[in-house]
């Protein structure tokens, strides 16, 4: 089997897993906050919970931070390694501007989703049908910025694995086709909220999509006759997105759109959940193993989509290939549930549908991968003068990448 193949093979495996097992593991870890956290809201001193959106900012940020000291120590030990002379060449040679340009997309989308995903903000149906809007979110933004268009035969995949996640969250979009009551206090926000907030749950796909092109531009450029280091960059990416978190948390505070009253109620919550994380202040062993397990599957989530852009086609290709991790979600629930979680088998629709999914899926996702490649479109009316979004090196390096091998790599890009 071809190296590059075979790595895309075994970081998209790892991909699929690593997102299917971060979903799986945050909601029971969340869900501790929700019902057992000992801080209280000044606008109801009688609710023993906080809100989850709060958390999971702060969440998110402890976890870019164990990344960021991870990826550090890789890149540390890479250094010493391997020919320290040309990684450290290679590395002054890049443009650490694209690193903050691709955090700050990333950080914002994160941002936006997480506040935009509450139940009573964006209805569960409408996320649902609104989730099936990033393939062509990231289609059309890949095509702005890297001027590749897929294949008839790609395109028509898309189309299949799309319309085929979309069934299996006709239980979610239809509740009362398994439940007459799910969700029923969760029909989202009312009066204006009803649509901004579906706005801003749909528009989080556009820097993301953003910082996924440019990401796979980045991991796939040529710098002093070699590529980059993935281990390099996604230290750098990390840094850059835990900076605009950390510039961004306090949008917990605006009225209307975050979740605490004051800067001190942020604080105690940003205090208890450290400590939770470490086992502190009442938490339960099993729910700090629940976080850290979740970061780790987040480390290995985005480690794998690093590699998986440089060595597959692009961006196009992984979420298509993620969008495995919504039957095989569903699935995992039917085999346990929560709180706590525990095993509990059963079967439903969703069961069903899933299975369903999952085989209508893999054949369009491997024909989709096996076809032949993406087609360069460049501007008709370009002036050669002009400076291009991304530099003429990374088009002609992106142009020949989905059937070639990396140009002029050595044994030390596999691992770096």
């Amino acid at each position: 089997m071809d190296k590059k193949l075979l790595i895309s093979l075994i970081f998209g495996i790892l991909a699929v897993i690593a997102r299917v097992a971060f979903f799986v593991l945050t909601p029971p870890f969340l869900d501790f906050f929700k019902t057992n956290s000992s801080i209280s809201n000044s606008t109801n001193s009688s609710h023993p919970g906080t809100d989850t959106r709060s958390i999971s900012v702060l969440f998110l940020m402890i976890g870019q931070w164990a990344m960021c000291l991870v990826f550090a120590a890789i890149c540390v030990a890479i250094q010493y390694c391997f020919d320290r002379q040309t990684v450290v060449d290679s590395h002054k040679n890049y443009s650490k501007i694209r690193f903050l340009f691709i955090g700050s997309a990333q950080g914002i989308s994160t941002v936006l989703v997480i506040y935009a995903a509450s139940g009573s903000r964006t209805a569960p149906y409408l996320q649902a049908i609104l989730g099936n809007f990033t393939i062509p979110i990231q289609f059309t933004i890949r095509f702005l910025i890297l001027r590749l268009r897929p294949t008839c035969r790609k395109l028509s995949c898309a189309i299949v694995v799309v319309f085929a996640e979309l069934i299996c969250l006709i239980p979610t979009i239809f509740p009362q086709l398994e439940n007459s009551t799910a969700h029923q206090d969760e029909g989202g926000a009312t009066g204006a909220g009803r649509i901004l907030w579906p706005i801003c749950f749909v528009s989080s796909q556009i820097p993301f999509a953003i910082a996924n092109s440019i990401m796979e531009s980045s991991v796939k450029s040529n710098t002093a006759g070699r590529h980059v280091s993935s281990m390099f960059f996604l230290f750098w990416f990390s840094l850059a997105c835990l900076s605009v978190i950390l510039l961004t948390f306090w949008f917990d505070i605006i009225p209307g759109f975050g979740t605490s009253d004051s800067i001190k109620i942020l604080g105690e919550r940003l205090n208890f959940n450290f400590k939770c994380i470490l086992g502190l202040d009442g938490c339960k062993t099993q729910v700090a193993l629940l976080g850290w397990f979740s970061f780790v599957a987040n480390t290995v989530g985005s480690t794998s989509f690093v590699f998986l852009l440089r060595y597959s086609e692009g961006a196009n290709f992984i979420m298509i290939l993620l969008c495995l991790r919504t039957p095989l979600a569903f699935i995992f629930w039917t085999l346990f549930e929560e709180p706590p979680l525990r095993w509990a088998p059963h079967t439903s629709l969703s069961t069903w549908l899933s299975i369903g999914t999952i085989v209508v899926m893999l054949p369009a996702i491997y024909i989709y991968n096996t076809g032949p490649p993406e087609i360069y479109s460049p501007s008709r009316k370009r002036d050669q003068d002009a400076e291009p979004l991304l530099d003429d090196s990374l088009s002609a390096d992106q142009k020949n990448l989905v059937n070639d091998s990396p140009a002029t790599q050595n044994e030390t890009d596999v691992i770096t």
